[in-house]
């Protein structure tokens, strides 16, 4: 990786941590709209999905997507 690109990511994370994403507004629709348990049940999704999704990158599931992309399809 090139020092341009390595600044970009540099510079780019902070604006996409503190910016709110879809599961931050689903949660926060839930909340509003239905509720206290509404809420909690789409903050243990999201959180189920991250886990999941954290899970697949410690295995090396990116790499072998990465080597073999027409496993995937």
């Amino acid at each position: 990786m090139d020092i341009a690109t390595w600044f970009a990511l540099v510079g780019g994370f902070p604006a996409g941590g503190i910016s709110p994403g879809p599961s931050m507004i689903l949660v926060m629709t839930a909340s509003l709209r239905q509720g206290f348990g509404t809420a909690m049940i789409a903050v243990t999704g999201v959180s189920n999905a991250n886990l999941f999704r954290i899970i697949l990158a410690a295995s090396g599931t990116a790499t072998l997507a990465n080597q073999f992309p027409t496993a995937i399809f």
